[in-house]
């Protein structure tokens, strides 16, 4: 009787695995989707690279104040103007007016009067140049236009010499006053300061009667 349900269980067993196996061969276990791998990022530290200097963010751009550009273009031109006729009333209109013409006076006061446009000139294209600057200009073409202004204000003397009969329009006198205000420019686009000043110092000394006459007059 075992040895018959043995064989009735063992043949059912082997019958259920048959039947059993063939009907789930064909499902398919459950995957699980694929892991994207994402790599670490890349991170360059370029304070510790020797050959390639430390990246700074850029400077912020200037931005141009149309406001103070009118008031510098308007102080400007109401300085260049009232100089003049206040320059006329002076000193020029107690003299007798000619044609324009000009005057070599570059053996004059033994330079001294050169010195002298040098150093004006430089001091008010310094001026000048800060003036322009602080409209927000570009530095370049505030520069430029401090040594511009400059010449053009130093150029109401020179003006005035070459329509009166007693001086005239003097090219030396033109020439230092370029020289100051170039030296200015040259400084200020080549080194950013101005490394090189012009200063004026004076010490007393008895000038002859003669000397003294020409002053007063």
């Amino acid at each position: 009787r075992f040895t018959s349900f043995f064989t009735l269980f063992l043949s059912g067993s082997i019958l259920g695995c048959l039947y059993y196996l063939p009907a789930h061969a064909q499902e398919k276990t459950p995957q699980m989707p694929p892991k994207q791998y994402n790599p670490p990022a890349l991170k360059m530290d370029t304070a510790n690279i020797p050959w390639k200097e430390k990246i700074t963010a850029a400077p912020t751009p200037k931005t141009v104040n149309k406001n103070r550009i009118w008031l510098v273009t308007g102080a400007h031109a109401v300085m260049w103007t009232g100089s003049y006729i206040a320059l006329n009333k002076a000193w020029y209109a107690d003299y007798p007016k000619q044609g324009f013409h000009s005057f070599n006076d570059r053996k004059e006061w033994n330079q001294m009067d050169k010195a002298g446009h040098i150093w004006t000139s430089y001091q008010l294209a310094r001026v000048s140049g800060a003036a322009w600057k602080w409209t927000g200009l570009p530095e370049k073409s505030a520069v430029l236009l401090g040594g511009a202004s400059s010449l053009a204000f130093q150029s109401i003397i020179e003006i005035q010499d070459g329509f009166s009969q007693k001086w005239g329009f003097s090219w030396y006198d033109m020439a230092a006053n370029t020289i100051g205000a170039g030296a200015y420019i040259a400084q200020e686009l080549g080194w950013k300061e101005q490394r090189i000043q012009v200063k004026l110092g004076y010490w007393p000394f008895n000038y002859p009667n003669d000397l003294l006459t020409r002053r007063d007059e």
